[in-house]
């Protein structure tokens, strides 16, 4: 899966749908990323229920 998405003044995107559906995000998940000189990287960072 390849997608494409824009890069804001802030340094902020969207993930697109395609790989949201992909990495079972929902609002309010937390990804995180990784980089090198050629790609980003993006992972689902799964939260332990309270009292866990």
């Amino acid at each position: 899966m390849t997608s494409i998405a824009k890069v804001t003044r802030k340094g902020q995107t969207t993930v697109p749908q395609e790989s949201r559906s992909a990495l079972h995000l929902v609002l309010g998940d937390l990804i995180a990323g990784s980089a090198d000189a050629a790609q980003v990287r993006a992972a689902h960072v799964p939260l332990l229920p309270i009292g866990t």
